[in-house]
């Protein structure tokens, strides 16, 4: 992970510079990397922890894929907090997915990751 954090910064110096604004009263703010990669964890091991969902998402393999996929298409830009939150509803969205017994792959997840397009305001 620490290899795909440094290689993403690398093609993206953004995700370092820019910052996340998070609750103003709590913790300071986050850069666009922190913030990415603690949503990733936060889906797959906060809340969500005791559903197959999560679980199915969190076995190695399938988790290194899966920052790995988040981080580098953050790195091909924008680095900002709206696509970092678009990237992480489609974590969201698979966890419901697999909970929901629907049809599901991996390699489906990563591919709608690697194609996202920021939302246009």
């Amino acid at each position: 992970m620490v290899d795909e954090s440094l290689a993403a910064v690398g093609l993206r110096q953004q995700l370092v510079l820019v910052t996340v604004d998070t609750d103003a009263d709590a913790d300071p703010d986050e850069s666009v990397l922190e913030y990415a990669l603690s949503g990733i964890f936060t889906e797959l091991f906060g809340d969500n922890n005791d559903n197959a969902g999560a679980w199915t998402l969190r076995e190695t393999e399938s988790m290194h894929l899966l920052i790995s996929a988040v981080l580098q298409r953050l790195a091909a830009g924008p680095a900002d907090q709206p696509f970092a939150e678009q990237l992480l509803q489609k974590i969201t969205d698979a966890i419901e997915q697999i909970n929901n017994n629907l049809a599901f792959t991996l390699e489906e997840l990563l591919a709608d990751i690697e194609q996202a397009e920021p939302l246009t305001p």
